[in-house]
């Protein structure tokens, strides 16, 4: 009922004159327009999509940068039907630029990655990645595709090991790469004494303590890789120090067999302290001139790391059928001199640092120790270290469950701020899970995961379902598993 009028809307009084019919009609349209005004608005049609509005492919340097967010086409529905024409919501992505890697399977968008964007932006504490599959389930494909689309935009690769030759094709098919066979009758040398380039504010006495830690540390994972893990005593460490003093003084490019002359014949004053202790550290430093390892790191280093690389790759392929001991001592020697010489404050380049066969270079406590040091120091040196595993059984070759160095290895993949999770089989996911803090519906996912696909886990709390995109020409190269066909 009108207020002002004092008469029903919408019912015609008995007698009504022209003049009052036409005001009860005015007044009737006046109410129905407050009445539509009051009104939430009409829903548009369900499927209003207009085009992408977000994110823009190729906008950074060089074409290759990926989007900062997956380009998605916008979508307005109202909040009712909301929660049923959207039953299920897709992570908007990271919100930085990287390497272009595969497609978002929940999203749909491309999924781009580079370590050290992720750091900037704040999603991780760190730049380490750790990547884990079985065989066949796509594992060597994406670290190769990650790595060949940061050397496009410009970082830098470098292999520690590669014990099957799969690095060296990439290298060989990126260019400007640097590739140095180590083994029985290859070239390559490297001096397990190679202390790296001397930092450009070190004076004489500064740069001296320097080589001789580098030094130190290098000889001290050898020796415990040579010696089944055992520890030094204290006098067989007071005479490798004194020996290692000795032949820095002598020897502009000192060599492992001066350093084996020095802890078997040492100096009088040295003696007096040490006596013969360092008799047993001579005799198993033997093996890198007399032995099995003889001929890859008793020379001056024939590596040389330009800075006009975009790859560096230690060949160890020819080691393939040596001991297992053999592969890990020659990791542990290359993996030192790639941090001696990388970590050079003064280059602008950034390099990601890949161990192959994760589970081999971890089998001693001393060489953990040095890729520990790598993972802490990752930022200060500007690297990115990258460990590669098939499985948590793995880590049954380094020691029993709960043993200290089984404990050590865990510790350093639970460090990985980007981890790279391919198919794994159901009974190892319990422990995967407590590692590498997956929740129930990752730890269903990683056992249903097709080849081809990861979970990658970002920092503490993003997760992505992608599935890698590589060419025929990155088949070509990046495949390891043609010959599995037959």
């Amino acid at each position: 009922m009108s207020e002002t009028t004092g008469q029903i809307l919408g019912v015609r009084p008995a007698r009504e004159s022209r003049t009052q019919r036409k005001a009860r009609k005015n007044l009737e349209r006046l109410v129905r327009a407050e009445a539509r005004a009051a009104m939430p608005t009409p829903e548009p049609v369900l499927d209003d999509m207009p085009r992408a509005t977000t994110g823009r492919w190729g906008s950074q340097s060089l074409g290759l940068w990926g989007p900062p967010a997956p380009s998605l086409p916008s979508h307005r529905i109202t909040s009712p039907r909301l929660g049923v024409a959207t039953p299920f919501l897709a992570e908007s992505g990271l919100g930085v630029r990287g390497a272009v890697v595969g497609i978002d399977e929940e999203s749909g968008g491309l999924f781009s990655l580079d370590p050290w964007e992720l750091y900037r932006a704040g999603h991780t504490t760190g730049t380490s990645l750790l990547c884990i599959g079985n065989v066949g389930t796509g594992k060597s494909t994406t670290n190769k595709a990650l790595a060949a689309r940061l050397v496009a935009l410009g970082r830098k690769v470098a292999v520690a090991s590669d014990p099957k030759a799969e690095w060296v094709r990439v290298a060989q098919a990126l260019g400007a790469a640097g590739i140095v066979e180590i083994g029985p009758g290859r070239p390559g040398r490297v001096n397990v004494l190679d202390a790296g380039p001397r930092p450009h504010d070190a004076d004489d006495a500064a740069w001296a303590q320097i080589a001789f830690q580098r030094r130190r540390t290098t000889v001290a994972a050898v020796l415990s890789q040579l010696r089944g893990a055992a520890q030094l005593d204290p006098f067989e460490a007071t005479a490798l120090d004194l020996a290692l003093e000795h032949v820095g003084r002598t020897s502009s490019v000192p060599v492992v067999a001066a350093l084996i002359q020095a802890l078997l014949a040492p100096a009088d004053d040295a003696r007096k302290i040490v006596g013969d202790a360092g008799a047993s550290l001579a005799l198993s430093l033997r093996r890198l001139t007399m032995g099995d390892l003889a001929g890859m790191f008793d020379a001056p280093s024939t590596a040389v790391l330009d800075p006009s690389m975009r790859m560096f790759v230690f060949d160890t392929s020819a080691l393939l059928s040596s001991s297992a001991d053999a592969l890990a001592i020659a990791s542990t020697i290359t993996s030192a001199w790639l941090n001696y010489v990388i970590h050079d404050k003064s280059s602008r380049d950034f390099w990601m640092i890949v161990q192959e066969e994760g589970w081999s270079a971890m089998r001693d406590p001393k060489t953990v120790e040095q890729m520990d040091e790598r993972v802490r120091m990752a930022g200060e040196w500007g690297i990115a270290p990258m460990l590669i595993m098939h499985e948590l059984k793995d880590l049954d070759m380094i020691g029993p469950p709960d043993s200290p160095q089984r404990n050590q290895a865990l510790g350093l993949m639970s460090k990985a701020q980007v981890k790279i999770i391919h198919r794994q089989s159901r009974e190892t996911v319990p422990d995967l899970a407590v590692t590498l803090g997956l929740t129930e519906r990752e730890q269903e996912l990683v056992v249903r995961l097709r080849q081809g696909q990861a979970l990658w886990k970002i920092g503490a709390d993003k997760a992505f379902r992608v599935r890698t995109l590589i060419t025929d020409v990155d088949r070509a190269v990046f495949d390891t598993s043609a010959r599995r066909a037959g």
